[in-house]
């Protein structure tokens, strides 16, 4: 810096006396916030690394609590500058990374005799707010009106800096938003703010959109950026805050080059809550823009076709998404009220149609309500989704969901996935239940290769790697299927899925002490019943079975856990009656029925063959 004395605002910085002013008076400023705010205007504009102050503000061979001791500075200067963290007008907060200086600078004439500002422009509302570009001449203003300008100002900035371009970017992750609002219960939205950025991005074919379940893991996380993006494989990064105030919405975003953790583009937008969708809309098209990615003239369409949305509705679609991420009974059940709610205020709110569906999946599929009342709900509500949008990715694939494994419709739900992908090649789900088709009908080779295309997309998802860990197995590759379950089960060590799969290998490899183990920790009681059986321990196998029936006298109870505890037991003829009563509530456990190997007893009997038959597995 060419300057001893800079202005921002009412305030003067003079470096060389280390002295805040306000008006000529010169304010009381502890060391620390001192260092802190002169990093900060030496680069206004520009991001300061968190371990950028830590250097700047405590010698190397100090100990202390540097985050406490950051915060501290930040907060107490933000006190004296009359700032504030959710509407900041000097001091940004820029996620996990840093802060950054957003105000005017103003270098002291008599130093910086060529001193110029300019400004940048919020894209979602057209306002100017203030910018400092350095004691160069700004071209800023210029570039609005000339894509010539734009070029030429790009390649000076290169010939002055002699950095080089950054790398194309063909695959993001957008990082948790961070919730500005400092209220906990605010985390809903700022999960659910994330989780639609994720779905429209993900709608654009020539990028690689990581999902959702694996980002989550990275909430609150301290990684360094080039971590992140090695573990799951991305070239950009984003990541942001989400602030709801005043029945408005405010989101700031910026993109990292993953692999050097270099600033690409930053940009904040602020609508109204009833339109949220156009404001997650534009930050998609943005993103698309900054990385060239192709959109195709369909995709443009999409991103530019949304509709108000009710503020109250949308808020309850996010409390809903909130809970459904969660995967519990009660969480699934708490979350359908919610989309319940929302539709019931917005009648041609699309996506929390889709939204029913999709939580009536697992809901039916694991047994926590009653098949037949998991069908109906799933089906109306993603046929009423893509009645209002027909492109609607989260309806295609709960439809295709409903279609093959609550109705047994194997070509009409390959043929709705078939449709998602056509549209998304994104999203994760599709590829999971996509896979999950191919995998009962015996097809395990196009099911693998699915199932790991969910991995690429979700590599951090458990219901995405378990899936590939199931696949695997009915497929023979036993070996590196426990791989695969048992690095699953390190990211979440009671995850009832990745155990339950794990037990099937276990039972299919003599191995039932491990099996009852695993199915004990997944809550699946019919499996450990059949397990226990095998494993030579008949009495708590029909101890099992009777708790089952006892169960099944006040609730729903899947016919198929039944169904395995009678074969455990050798009693085929009771399996066989439990099988049919199944198909007549069509249970969706039974879908995998061809090829569970541990019905495998059955298969000669008449009785079995004719239900393969009657289910379109024959």
């Amino acid at each position: 810096m060419q300057t001893d004395k800079v202005r921002f605002g009412p305030f003067e910085l003079d470096f060389k006396a280390g002295e805040l002013r306000r008006g000529g008076r010169r304010m009381r400023l502890q060391e620390k916030p001192l260092l802190f705010l002169r990093a900060l205007i030496e680069r206004p504009g520009e991001i300061v690394t968190r371990e950028e102050l830590r250097a700047r503000l405590w010698p190397p061979n100090i100990v202390v609590d540097f985050d406490n001791g950051l915060n501290n500075a930040a907060n107490k200067l933000r006190a004296l500058l009359d700032d504030s963290v959710s509407a900041p007008k000097y001091i940004e907060t820029v996620g996990r990374r840093g802060y950054r200086f957003i105000g005017e600078v103003i270098a002291d004439e008599r130093d910086v005799p060529a001193a110029a500002t300019g400004t940048t422009t919020d894209r979602s509302n057209g306002s100017a707010s203030p910018g400092f570009h350095g004691w160069r001449t700004s071209v800023a203003a210029l570039a609005l009106g000339s894509a010539v300008v734009v070029a030429i100002v790009a390649a000076l900035s290169l010939l002055y800096s002699g950095r080089a371009p950054e790398p194309r970017i063909r695959s993001i992750a957008v990082l948790p938003l961070d919730n500005l609002s400092n209220d906990p219960q605010q985390e809903y939205f700022s999960e659910g703010m994330t989780d639609a950025l994720i779905s429209q991005l993900a709608g654009i074919r020539s990028l690689h959109v990581i999902s959702r379940q694996s980002i989550m893991r990275y909430k609150e996380s301290t990684l360094p950026m080039p971590a992140i993006a090695a573990e799951l494989d991305v070239d950009g990064l984003i990541e942001g805050t989400v602030l709801r105030t005043d029945g408005r919405v405010r989101v700031s975003v910026q993109l990292i080059h993953g692999p050097t953790d270099n600033h690409v583009w930053s940009e904040q937008y602020e609508r109204p809550l009833g339109d949220v969708l156009g404001l997650q809309a534009e930050i998609a098209s943005s993103v698309a823009r900054e990385v060239a990615a192709a959109v195709t003239s369909q995709e443009d369409a999409r991103l530019e076709r949304v509709a108000a949305i009710d503020a109250e509705a949308y808020d309850l679609y996010l409390r809903g998404r909130y809970f459904w991420a969660r995967r519990t009974k009660e969480s699934l059940l708490r979350a359908v009220e919610y989309f319940d709610r929302a539709v019931a205020i917005e009648p041609e709110f699309a996506l929390a149609h889709a939204a029913i569906a999709e939580a009536y999946g697992p809901l039916g599929y694991v047994g926590y309500v009653p098949a037949g009342e998991a069908a109906l709900r799933m089906r109306a509500s993603a046929e009423r989704a893509l009645e209002i949008d027909p492109d609607l990715v989260e309806g295609l694939t709960a439809l295709g969901a409903c279609a093959a494994f609550h109705e047994w419709h194997w070509a009409e739900g390959e043929r709705h996935f078939q449709r998602a992908l056509e549209i998304n090649s994104n999203y994760a789900t599709t590829y999971m239940w996509y896979g999950l088709l191919f995998e009962n009908e015996g097809r395990h080779e196009e099911s693998v290769r699915l199932r790991r295309r969910a991995v690429e997309l979700d590599p951090l998802g458990v219901a995405a790697t378990s899936g590939l860990g199931q696949a695997l197995f009915l497929s023979g590759r036993i070996d590196e299927a426990i791989d695969v379950l048992e690095r699953t089960l390190e990211l979440e060590p009671e995850s009832p899925q990745p155990l339950g799969n794990l037990g099937e290998i276990y039972v299919a490899t003599g191995r039932y002490e491990e099996a009852i183990d695993a199915f004990r920790r997944a809550g699946e009681l019919g499996a450990m019943g059949h397990a226990y059986a095998l494993a030579g321990r008949r009495k708590e196998a029909f101890a099992v079975l009777a708790a089952l029936e006892r169960q099944a006298q006040s609730e729903y109870v899947s016919p198929h856990a039944l169904a395995l505890v009678h074969l455990g037991l050798g009693d085929s003829a009771a399996a066989l009656d439990a099988l049919e009563q199944g198909f007549a509530v069509r249970d969706p456990a039974m879908s995998g029925l061809k090829v569970d190997p541990r019905f495998a007893p059955l298969a000669r009997e008449p009785r079995f063959l004719a239900l393969l038959e009657k289910m379109g597995l024959r």
